[in-house]
């Protein structure tokens, strides 16, 4: 049986509030019942320059080859076996590094998709950001909102006007970290499924995104 830690309980009060804890105790009750995701979709709208946000250390961010991402070890960097195909379709993979690599996050530039179903097109001007990993030991150290933001810098240099990012309700960290970078909530994507019963519920805002 699954222990409650109560030091998680005080840290999600603290980032949900009370009433988000009441709500995300209610979701898992129902996926409990019912199998049901909710996916949160985030956007920032990018300039030349971007405000950046600090830590302690200067983390540098570029861009990875073949070979840097086969140097990682898979284990640690929850790898999945699926970066030479993201690779060959033309996907970015961004390697943050302090005195190794502690963290990354894989960019797309033509579509927002999602393993489930949906798959909906980017214009030249947008980018999805996804895949995001930051490794245990250099957690909680603000190391994932600085990536997204040095990565949306070199977006914006590129002529990228629009980011994308998602994460799962239940990541509260990663939430965190998506509104430190600067990003604003764009809408909840819903996926159900029941038996051979599945529906997705995407909201309006991010069916135009490829187009707004």
């Amino acid at each position: 049986m699954p222990t409650i830690s109560f030091k998680k309980i005080i840290y999600n009060i603290h980032h949900r509030g009370l009433w988000g804890c009441l709500f995300m105790a209610s979701y898992r009750m129902l996926q409990m019942a019912f199998p049901i995701e909710c996916i949160l979709f985030y956007r920032k709208k990018l300039v030349a320059s971007q405000p950046n946000v600090q830590i302690a250390q200067p983390l540098q961010v570029g861009l990875a080859s073949h070979e840097d991402i086969q140097h990682l070890d898979p284990k640690q960097y929850d790898l999945t076996g699926f970066e030479d195909v993201d690779l060959k379709y033309g996907h970015e993979c961004y390697l943050a590094r302090l005195e190794s690599v502690v963290g990354y996050v894989w960019v797309s530039h033509d579509s927002i998709y999602d393993d489930r179903i949906f798959d909906i097109n980017l214009r030249e001007d947008q980018a999805y950001m996804y895949k995001a990993f930051t490794h245990p030991e250099f957690r909680g150290r603000g190391i994932y909102p600085t990536l997204l933001n040095d990565v949306c810098e070199k977006l914006a240099d590129q002529g990228i006007r629009t980011a994308y990012i998602a994460t799962s309700i239940e990541n509260v960290s990663s939430i965190r970290g998506i509104r430190k970078a600067g990003f604003e909530r764009l809408g909840t994507v819903y996926f159900f499924k029941f038996g051979p019963f599945q529906k997705l519920i995407v909201p309006n805002a991010l069916c135009t995104a490829g187009s707004g």
